[in-house]
């Protein structure tokens, strides 16, 4: 996976749907060409009348913002041990370090087919069953980087010693029980970890916010 802003990570030659980084003005609804026939007619119930009248569709939504989707995928097997892969080299704003399989959404893909793929791409595991959803993270944007809205989901448990099949991105893995991992996380990646160790535990979907639980 890439090197997402600290805790997470993605590299940037995989960034495909960056967006505009968080803190920026909302831009300004534009102004109707001169001599085009407003689109927009009517605004909804719950709006003043006349606060879409005058406003291209197109134009609006061609301006708003765009925005970052990722999916990462928590795999244990049996023996309650947590695979994580190293990351091959460093990136812009940290070294290589440990991390879940993880990475950028394509053009059009929803969170779980991109959890699946990344599966897949960096580890050759297809899992058997449904993946379950465990966080949602909104990564406010930092260091350079986009904001990011990250889908966790936890795969069905596999055997102890299933073979993984690194990418290029990554130079080694592991599979280690949670408490056995902590001295090799980031101290960023640790609330982020702990919150999804907990939502998989719990068997409930955490919302977060920077890696924290949003209360």
């Amino acid at each position: 996976m890439p090197p997402l802003p600290p805790p997470f990570g993605w590299h940037p030659t995989a960034d495909r749907n960056l967006f505009t980084p968080a803190g920026v003005e909302r831009p300004r609804r534009p102004e109707t060409p001169p001599g085009r026939t407003p689109i927009l007619t009517s605004a909804p119930a719950h709006e003043a009348p006349g606060a879409h009248e005058g406003i291209d569709p197109a134009a609006f939504a061609a301006a708003l913002p765009p925005h970052v989707v990722s999916a990462t995928v928590l795999l244990i097997d049996t023996d309650d041990r947590i695979l994580m892969l190293h990351q091959a080299r460093p990136y812009p704003g940290h070294p290589a370090w440990w991390q879940l399989p993880a990475g950028l959404a394509d053009p059009g893909e929803h969170p779980p087919a991109t959890a699946l793929r990344e599966l897949a791409e960096e580890t050759g595991h297809r899992p058997t069953g449904p993946l379950r959803p465990l966080a949602v993270d909104y990564r406010s944007a930092a260091d350079g980087w986009p904001p990011v809205i990250d889908f966790a989901y936890a795969a069905p448990p596999v055997r102890p010693g299933l073979p993984v099949r690194l990418s290029p991105e990554h130079d080694s893995c592991a599979w280690r029980k949670y408490a056995e991992w902590l001295p090799y996380l980031q101290p960023g990646q640790r609330p982020w970890f702990a919150a999804l160790r907990s939502a998989h535990r719990s068997r409930r979907t955490a919302v977060l916010i920077d890696g924290h639980p949003h209360d």
